[in-house]
C-alpha cells in the first residue's frame, strides 16, 4: 500500500510541474522483488487482476496473457505472443529476457495505470504505444530501463507516447526504428540517464522538450531522419549522433516561425554509432549563425594538469566546462582569464586518459577532445 501510494505521488509530482520546468532526476523504478523459485507460478492463458505471479525456470512460450491488475515477475527467459496490458506493473528481472510477441497484431498497448520496470532484457515484436485510452494523472503510463544493464529492443517497430501522463525513461540502451512522442506528450516525457544510449533509425518529435537528461550526459544516435515539429530538448547534457546520411527535416517549424529544431542538444553529424563519440573530432552545429567564425584553440594536447584555451575577445566570457571519458563532471582546480586566453589547472592525480572540454561562445558550442598524461 505504502509503496503504491509512493510511486503515485512521485508521478503526480511530475504531471503537476508546468510544462517549462523539466524533472530533476528521472523517474526511479523500485527495487527488483527476490525470485527464489518458491513463488506462486504465472500460467499461460490466465487473467492476473491482484497480487503477485512469477516466472522462472527454463524458457517458455504463453500463447496469451492478460494483465488487469496484480503484479506480474519475470525471472527467466519468457515470450508472450498475446498480451493485454490494461493495468498494473510488470518487472524483467536483471539477467531475465521478456518477449511481446505480434499475436494481437502491430502494437502492444499500455493503456493505464500501467508500469514496466525492465532490469533485464525486453524484445518487443511490434511496436509499443503508450496509449491515451484510459490514462490520467492518477493513471499514468511508466516505462522504465531501469539499470546501467537494461536492454529495450523494439527493433524495425516505434515507441510512441501520444499523452501528457505517460513517461519513458531510459538507462542502459534502447534500441527502436523510432521514438514518437506526439504533439500531446509532455516536456521530459523521454528521461535520459546518465550515459544512456538510445539507438534510432527516424526520430519524430512533435513536443517541445520531449527529451531531458536531468544528469551527466546521454546519447541519441539517429541513424536516417529526424522530422522535428519542435525544439527536441532543453538540456546540453544530450549528444545526438547523427549519421553520415542523416536528414534533419524541421519544416514545420519553419513553417511556423520557429527555429533551433535540436534546442540545446550539442548536435554531431558524421557520428557512426554513440560509443564513437569519444573518438571523434567533434565539432558542435551551432543553435543559430555565427558572424565570427574563429575556432577556439586548446593547448598542448596531451596534458600533463594545465592547459589554455585561446578564444576571440568577444568570447572571454564563454561558460566552460570539462568531462571525463565517462560523462562525469571534473571541476578545475584553477580557472585564470585573460584579454583572450583561458588557463585551467585539474588536479594531477587525475587519472589519465581522454577528457572532452566544451565552450559555449557567443551562441555557437564546440568541444575538444584532449589527451591527460
Amino acid at each position: 500500500m505504502l509503496k503504491n501510494l509512493s510511486r503515485t505521488l512521485g508521478i503526480l509530482i511530475m504531471v503537476c510541474l508546468p510544462g517549462s520546468i523539466l524533472p530533476a532526476q528521472c523517474l526511479v523504478a523500485p527495487p527488483a522483488p527476490a525470485c527464489t523459485g518458491t513463488e506462486p507460478l504465472a500460467t499461460d492463458g490466465e487473467t492476473l487482476t491482484s497480487g503477485s505471479k512469477w516466472f522462472y525456470g527454463s524458457s517458455a512460450t504463453f500463447n496469451s496473457y492478460t494483465m488487469s491488475g496484480g503484479t506480474l515477475i519475470i525471472c527467466g527467459k519468457l515470450t508472450i505472443d498475446k498480451l493485454t496490458f490494461n493495468t498494473g506493473t510488470l518487472y524483467v528481472l536483471p539477467g531475465a529476457q521478456f518477449t511481446i510477441g505480434s499475436g494481437f497484431g502491430t502494437t502492444f498497448q499500455l493503456q493505464g495505470g500501467c508500469y514496466v520496470y525492465n532490469y533485464g532484457t525486453i524484445t518487443s515484436q511490434v511496436s509499443i504505444a503508450l496509449d491515451n485510452a484510459h490514462v490520467s494523472a492518477l493513471n499514468p503510463n511508466v516505462f522504465i530501463n531501469a539499470s546501467d544493464s537494461s536492454m529495450l529492443d523494439v527493433p524495425y517497430n516505434w515507441f510512441v507516447i501520444n499523452n501528457p501522463y505517460s513517461w519513458l525513461v531510459i538507462n542502459g540502451k534502447c534500441n527502436s526504428h523510432g521514438i514518437i512522442t506526439d504533439v500531446l506528450s509532455s516536456a521530459g516525457s523521454v528521461c535520459l540517464g546518465n550515459k544512456s544510449q538510445t539507438y534510432q533509425a527516424v526520430l519524430i518529435n512533435n513536443s517541445k522538450n520531449a527529451y531531458v537528461v536531468p544528469s551527466g550526459t546521454a546519447c541519441v544516435s539517429v541513424s536516417q531522419h529526424s522530422y522535428l515539429c519542435a525544439s527536441v530538448t532543453a538540456s546540453v547534457g544530450l549528444n545526438a549522433c547523427l549519421s553520415n546520411t542523416h536528414i534533419t527535416d524541421s519544416s514545420c517549424m519553419v513553417s511556423k516561425g520557429l527555429s533551433n529544431a535540436w534546442g540545446s542538444a550539442q548536435v554531431m553529424k558524421n557520428c557512426a554509432t554513440c560509443a564513437a563519440l569519444s573518438l571523434l573530432p567533434i565539432r558542435y552545429i551551432p543553435p543559430a549563425p555565427r558572424n565570427n567564425t574563429f575556432t577556439p584553440f586548446v593547448w598542448p594536447n596531451p596534458f600533463a594538469s594545465r592547459f589554455f584555451i585561446s578564444l576571440p575577445a568577444a568570447d572571454r566570457n564563454a561558460v566552460i566546462s570539462i568531462t571525463d571519458a565517462y560523462g562525469g563532471n571534473v571541476q578545475p582546480l584553477y580557472t585564470g582569464r585573460s584579454t583572450n586566453t583561458i588557463e585551467i589547472w585539474i588536479d594531477a592525480r587525475a587519472r589519465p586518459g581522454i577528457y572532452f572540454v566544451q565552450m559555449n561562445t557567443s551562441g555557437e558550442a564546440f568541444v575538444q577532445k584532449l589527451v591527460k598524461q
